[in-house]
């Protein structure tokens, strides 16, 4: 799973939030969107191989949307010690 960060300097009500919801809607792979308006981010966990299809979707809004940052989700993993 990787989580990337879009700033989008013309989201700041939950308007926009819902336009960006409804485009993104068809995109399976998004685990989840999370909105903060006070930074205008809009933070989306998501499979890889589907950014291309996240930047397309989020530039067809013409909503000035960058690619801020990008990191890949880790899964802890623990050893058990056997006794």
């Amino acid at each position: 799973m990787k989580t990337t960060i879009f700033y989008i300097p013309k989201m700041d009500c939950p308007e926009e939030e819902g336009l960006i919801r409804e485009k993104l809607r068809s995109i399976s792979s998004i685990e989840t969107l999370q909105f903060n308006f006070m930074q205008k981010e809009v933070t989306i966990s998501h499979q890889a191989k589907d950014l291309p299809l996240i930047q397309e979707a989020l530039k067809a809004l013409q909503m000035g949307a960058e690619l801020k940052s990008e990191s890949y989700a880790t899964k802890e993993i623990r050893l058990l010690e056997l006794h």
